[in-house]
């Protein structure tokens, strides 16, 4: 592996992998940035649970 090879690492209950292949590496990194950006942030996490809960 040289210095600047993509890697990842996945973990789960009782169970870690490291990924060391180039595209499932950068599949992996593709699929992180996709859900960061769909995810909403922290204030509107917050208010989402407020109105689930039935705070508003």
């Amino acid at each position: 592996m040289t210095d600047r090879t993509w890697v990842g690492y996945a973990e789960g209950h009782g169970s870690s992998t490291l990924v060391t292949d180039a595209k499932a590496a950068s599949s992996m990194l593709h699929r992180y940035g996709k859900m960061r950006s769909q995810a909403l942030s922290p204030r509107a996490s917050r208010s989402l649970l407020e109105q689930m809960r039935g705070d508003s």
